[in-house]
């Protein structure tokens, strides 16, 4: 049963980055959830006392809001199936993660599933384009934005090569950076410029870390953050003179560069509607009114939704929804931010702070707590407090006898 929970599990994060992956990964994570309840005695209930109450309250609060919604929605078929894909997942990932890592060893193999799965998927990009090839009609990731997403939640992970075990893979400080050099590479290669701006903050975060237990490794670490933050900042301004020079080179595209105001504008405009409580829960709940705002230019996506995640949760639950989703936030970075005071568990507060940051910030400018990137963020954060509830505290050094 343990390897097969191991296996499932792995499974699901390696294919998580994989366009067309939605029902395979659903299907092993499922499978991991009935073996769970199957195992109960065993590998659910000696587990309870480990939950983190207020980080699982205010997570059990989101949902219960969202399902109550429908209640209100201005579309409850939308909602309804919006309520299986971004609830229903994410609660189950959440609720096996969480169990499935009250054994510690797991963290190296999730690690090499996550960053296998992302390896994989950018090494077929770049061979289609290089030799002209195609797999399938569909692309091999998802549009520019969730798969920007997606490296922004693996870069923690890939500072993590460089860090010791149990939480590293003690590979040293030159194999995290070779890492390091093709996650920026893969970061310009999505043509996107907020994934900059997200990834030099968790950078710095761990180049600020002072957390118990730091070594003469954790210092390199924080040197060799400095520097990737260093390189995303240079690459952000020169994304933003490449996108400039485009922009002049043609009145349209002017369009695109004021599309967020008026869809701002809109936004604000339907909050004021119903500012307690929202319309009801789903990305995508007042699609009709922010459709009309997309640029008229060749191939530009829809505008579907608020394209900002706080927005959007205001739009769908209300004030109340937004209070209830920043506190789990607060929460989630208060609990991190306490394992910096514990040696074994720093690198865990050092990823969580990491993942909790780039995820908000990439998300200023759109929103991505929906679908893959949903689901690996609340599974990310479910492994990590899973993980450091299950790592017992050191034995005390014994004190010398009197003489």
């Amino acid at each position: 049963m343990n390897t097969f929970l191991a296996a499932a599990t792995s499974a699901f994060l390696f294919l998580a980055p994989f366009t067309g992956s939605a029902g395979l990964r659903t299907a092993v994570l499922l499978l991991a959830a009935i073996a769970l309840a199957a195992s109960w005695r065993t590998h659910v209930a000696p587990y309870a006392q480990r939950i983190p109450l207020a980080i699982a309250a205010t997570f059990a609060a989101w949902a219960l809001l969202a399902v109550a919604s429908l209640m209100w929605s201005v579309d409850r078929a939308y909602t309804l199936y919006e309520l299986r894909t971004e609830i229903a997942y994410p609660v189950l990932a959440v609720a096996v993660f969480f169990l499935v890592a009250q054994q510690p060893g797991r963290w190296r193999t999730w690690c090499i599933a996550l960053l296998a799965g992302t390896a994989v998927v950018f090494a077929l990009h770049m061979a289609q384009r290089t030799f002209g090839f195609s797999l399938s009609r569909h692309a091999v990731f998802e549009q520019r934005g969730p798969w920007s997403t997606h490296l922004v939640l693996m870069a923690p992970l890939v500072l993590a090569l460089a860090w010791q075990p149990p939480w590293g893979a003690g590979r040293g400080v030159a194999i995290g950076t070779g890492a390091m050099v093709l996650l920026l590479f893969a970061a310009w290669e999505t043509d996107n410029r907020i994934i900059w701006v997200a990834l030099a903050v968790q950078f710095l975060i761990v180049a600020a870390m002072r957390p118990a237990g730091a070594n003469g490794g954790t210092r390199a670490l924080r040197r060799m953050a400095v520097v990737a933050a260093l390189v995303a900042t240079a690459a952000l301004a020169a994304s933003i003179i490449d996108r400039s020079a485009l922009h002049f080179a043609g009145a349209s595209d002017s369009l695109e560069r004021d599309v967020r105001p008026r869809i701002w504008g809109v936004a604000w405009d339907k909050f004021s509607q119903a500012p307690m409580l929202g319309h009801g829960f789903g990305r995508e709940i007042l699609s009709a009114d922010f459709i009309p705002q997309t640029p008229r230019v060749l191939n530009h996506p829809q505008i579907r939704h608020g394209h900002n995640v706080f927005v959007d949760v205001a739009l769908e639950l209300g004030l109340v929804g937004l209070a209830v989703f920043v506190a789990l936030l607060a929460l989630l970075a208060r609990e991190y931010r306490g394992y910096l005071e514990r040696a074994e568990l720093a690198p865990l507060g050092t990823v969580g702070l990491a993942v909790v940051a780039g995820f908000v910030v990439k998300c200023l400018t759109d929103d991505f707590l929906y679908r893959h990137n949903g689901l690996v963020f609340w599974s990310l954060n479910a492994m990590l407090l899973g993980l450091a509830r299950s790592t017992p505290r050191p034995m005390p050094r014994a004190e010398a006898a009197p003489p």
